[in-house]
């Protein structure tokens, strides 16, 4: 998912990184989010 991230780099920037992008067996933490906007003029479908 990240082109470019290498187990050295990731190593040189675990400091930083933990614990909010890396949880404690070393993963990488990811956080999505959508929203759904609406129009009310319009009915649901």
């Amino acid at each position: 998912m990240i082109t470019g991230l290498t187990p050295e780099l990731l190593v040189e920037n675990r400091g930083w990184m933990q614990p909010t992008a890396l949880d404690p067996a070393g993963m990488l933490r990811f956080c999505f989010q959508s929203y759904i906007v609406g129009n009310r003029h319009e009915a649901p479908t």
